[in-house]
């Protein structure tokens, strides 16, 4: 059904699952590398990604060294989905580099889900 959506919108989409049991068989960041690769106009393309928080560390590292800016849809528990219990809290960069790069963090409910990925603390 979802790939019907992509269909009718002219957006391509490309399935990619671990086991192969559906579309491409093997892990997201080797079909990003194959698609990406075929064919020069995909070279500054924006990434999206949605899904667990290491394969969204995954993407991210390769949009990186890639030279793609990326976008991605965090999952986190929430308590109340308002920003009350900041069960959902993320670690962003500042930019801080001077002063030892200090953090500060972004609610998913609230500020979210969709951060861009260079902006991510990866390592919190």
């Amino acid at each position: 059904m979802v790939l019907q959506q992509f269909a009718r919108s002219g957006t391509s989409s490309i399935i990619a699952t671990d086991d192969g049991s559906m579309g491409y068989h093997g892990n997201v960041v080797e079909v990003l590398r194959e698609f990406l690769g075929q064919d020069e106009q995909w070279a500054g393309a924006e990434v999206f990604a949605c899904g667990p928080g290491g394969m969204l560390k995954a993407v991210a590292g390769f949009a990186r060294e890639k030279g793609n800016s990326c976008q991605v849809c965090m999952e986190a528990y929430m308590a109340c989905g308002i920003g009350l219990c900041q069960s959902c809290a993320v670690a962003m960069k500042t930019g801080a580099v001077n002063e030892g790069e200090s953090k500060k963090y972004k609610l998913v409910c609230v500020n979210g889900p969709v951060f861009e990925a260079d902006k991510v603390d990866w390592n919190s």
